[in-house]
């Protein structure tokens, strides 16, 4: 994860308190999505052996395991899960 600092070249205004709880809310969840995503490489990197023994051959487990990650992450059943868990 890339995390931009441009704080020397802003006016230097405080944020609303307001804002500032959206913002410390919206910079958790995208901390909870991150560690949710790690978990989820892991758990596939542990399996990807038995469930596709070629691809992991080919690609080697991180590989693969990233591979069917992202391929799930698009599916409709992986946008229901993550809404369903912040709902």
């Amino acid at each position: 994860m890339v995390v931009s600092v441009i704080a020397s070249t802003t006016n230097g205004r405080p944020l609303s308190e307001e804002t500032l709880d959206k913002t410390i809310d919206a910079c958790n969840r995208v901390l909870a999505l991150d560690s949710a995503k790690k978990k989820i490489y892991d758990f596939l990197e542990s399996r990807i052996g038995y469930k596709s023994p070629n691809l992991s051959a080919v690609a080697g487990s991180v590989n693969a395991a990233k591979l069917l990650g992202m391929a799930c992450w698009e599916t409709e059943g992986a946008n229901r899960i993550v809404e369903a868990q912040y709902d």
